[in-house]
This record gives C-alpha cells, structure tokens and sequence, in this order.
C-alpha cells in the first residue's frame, strides 16, 4: 500500500505487526485525514479486497489520495492513484501507481518475480529500470512484516527497498505495544510500531492484516499525520476535486 509513499521520497512504510493469517472476507474500506503540522491539508482512501489465484490467497488495494502543502519554499500539490496486490505472506506482488507532483506525472511499475523486485518509474521524458535481487533487501517498504520482529527483542534494524528511491535503506523498528483503536466504526487490535529512518523518525498503528491505520512521522519539513476518518468524507473530498482519476465512481 502507498499510503506513505506519496511523501515524496522523505520515507514511505507499509509493516506489519501481528502474525495473521488472511482470511477471506468482504470488500472493505480504511481512510484517513492527512494533516501537516497538525493542519488537514488533504485526504487517503484505500479500499481492499480479497482474490484467489491457484491454492494462495491475496489482498488488493485500490488507493486515492490527495494532498497538498507548504514549508517554507517548497509548495507542492501531490495526487497518487494505486493499484497493489500483496500474496498470503504479506509481500507486494505487483504495483502500478500514477503519482502526480506539481503537475509532473510519474508512473510506477513494481513487480516481484523468483529473482527479485523490478521498478520501472515512466515520466513525460523517459523511462527508466532498477532490478534488486533478494538478497540485498530484507523486505521492501510495501511488504507487510514487522510480524517476524521479536516483541521482546527490541529494536532491529532492517535493509529496506525504498520504491520510491530506488534504493536499499536501512530503518530501525521497534514493538512498543497492543492497544485498542477505533477504526471506520470497529475497534481493532492494534500494534504500535516505532520506527527510525535516514531522515524521519515517528510511530503508527497496524491491524492484524499488517495495514497502517495511524500513521505519525517527523521530517526536516515537519509532522506528517494520518488519522482515520469517515470513508465517505474522503471519497466525497477526493472524487469531487480530482477529476483524473481513473475509475472514478
């Protein structure tokens, strides 16, 4: 999922925290208010669904976003549409994602195959490949995994595949506790997970299928929250000022 992706690069995660086996379930909805030093500057909507392919089982994501905001003398409008399908192990099979950033469109293609991960990043000027195999990387930043972390083993620091930067990064995580969270109308168990990067350092909440449902980060630029809300608030703040979505309900 790239909820954090659109950060522009300053870090992007998606973990997980509980070992959960997927099981196959409805069609459902997570959504959140994005907030930049504590001020709502756009919002994320991702919805999920479940498919089998063969004997496995995998969970797909259709994700909106849209945001924009000011530091000092940057300015930026970002808007990202997402399409991401994960395999019962929680790791990204595939990914194709139309990022938009003051206007100037990146297209993404990510895909997993027995020999590693290929990016491909297409703009209006050229395009260009990056091929990592498995064994540089412990996970990428789309793979649902802090469930392999010992709870009691403290911090571990993980190589992590940044999509967005196209290169390995080390990050530090932690398990800091379980906690209830209200998420769309239904308390969910949740893990809070502290994490440490190059350039941020913050915490969020995961659910037992590993997705982010609260997400905090500190950067040079400021704080970046976000925060569940109504998912028909950012459908209808979403769909009625971006136009070039594709799909659009």
């Amino acid at each position: 999922m790239l909820v954090m992706l659109v950060l522009v690069g300053v870090i992007s995660v998606s973990i997980c925290a509980q070992d959960v086996p997927e099981a196959a379930g409805d069609p459902f909805e997570y959504a959140w208010e994005v907030l930049f030093r504590e001020k709502t500057i756009g919002y994320s909507l991702s919805r999920f669904c479940f498919i089998t392919e063969g004997d496995e089982q995998r969970l797909c994501a259709d994700g909106y976003r849209s945001f924009a905001f000011e530091a000092g003398p940057i300015s930026l409008r970002i808007t990202e549409q997402t399409r991401a399908v994960w395999d019962d192990r929680g790791r990204i099979l595939e990914l194709e994602a139309r990022t938009s950033v003051g206007g100037d469109i990146t297209l993404t293609h990510v895909l997993r195959t027995t020999d590693g991960v290929s990016i491909v990043k297409e703009t209006g000027r050229r395009e260009k490949e990056y091929f990592f195999t498995h064994d540089e990387y412990n996970h990428t930043e789309l793979d649902r995994f802090l469930h392999t972390i010992d709870v009691q083993g403290g911090e571990e620091t993980l190589r992590i595949l940044s999509i967005t930067e196209e290169k390995v990064k080390k990050i530090s995580y932690e398990f800091l506790d379980a906690c209830d969270f209200a998420v769309s109308g239904k308390d969910l168990v949740c893990s809070r997970v502290g994490f440490e990067g190059p350039k941020s350092t913050g915490e969020m909440l995961v659910d037992g299928r590993g997705i982010p449902v609260f997400f905090d980060m500190k950067t040079p630029l400021g704080s970046f929250t976000f925060v569940p809300c109504d998912p028909v608030l950012a459908e209808d703040m979403l769909f009625s000022e971006e136009a070039d979505f594709f799909d659009n309900p």
